[in-house]
């Protein structure tokens, strides 16, 4: 599943199957639903990559890879042409708020802000790994002394990862436990969603048990 954060678009490739009806879910939950496999769908989401700017693939065996696009789109600009009419003040702080985008579309390692209350805009920032807030707050102090990790990731991934940090040495589960009242409300949505991927052995799992919660309590709907 290829996905686009700012126009919150989705595309499903399922495997071809013989039964078209089965394709109903797909349809209702993408804006394009592709039934093809291999080369046809990696030549499509190449090509989403360069209309959507996609940043994020959801696949089963997904790899990295360098993605050639037809240019390399910039942040957007802004040319001032003023006179001794034009208010100083304003024109820094519109040209700040453009070094803002550039800064979060840059995805720097270090980003120095060095400003008049600094604090108030760091919090615009969205894609910086270590950011070193006023006059007194060089880079190298971060590198040596200031407690922050150095190890940090470049060339743009601060958009996708953080730096090294204690979460880095952790791992994380997640746990669930459903009542037969919860089963009864999301089993026949996950047997039908089991058919649908052709795993009967997922479907039977849940409708085993739906038989058997229905079996002690015949007269309770579904």
């Amino acid at each position: 599943m290829a996905t686009d954060k700012s126009s919150s678009f989705h595309l499903l490739a399922p495997p071809p199957v013989p039964d078209y009806s089965r394709l109903k879910l797909c349809l209702l939950s993408a804006n394009l639903c592709y039934q093809k496999q291999g080369l046809e769908v990696i030549e499509l989401v190449g090509v989403l990559v360069v209309l959507n700017r996609i940043e994020s693939l959801m696949l089963q065996g997904n790899s990295e890879a360098m993605v050639l696009i037809d240019m390399p789109a910039g942040p957007s600009e802004v040319l001032f042409i003023a006179d001794e009419h034009a208010s100083p003040v304003y024109i820094a702080a519109d040209l700040l708020s453009q070094a803002i985008t550039f800064s979060n579309m840059y995805a720097p390692e270090h980003l120095i802000i060095n400003v008049k209350d600094a604090e108030k805009w760091e919090g615009l920032i969205e894609n910086a790994c270590s950011v070193f807030i006023g006059p007194w707050t060089p880079e190298s102090v971060g590198d040596y002394a200031s407690g922050t990790n150095h190890v940090l990731p470049t060339y743009g991934y601060v958009r996708m990862y953080s730096g090294v940090s204690l979460d880095s040495f952790l791992k994380f589960m997640t746990v669930q436990s459903l009542t037969e009242e919860g089963l009864r409300n999301l089993g026949p949505y996950v047997a039908t969603m089991a058919e649908i991927e052709g795993l009967d052995a997922h479907k039977r799992a849940v409708t085993l048990r739906l038989k058997d919660i229905e079996a002690r309590q015949p007269f309770q709907t579904k």
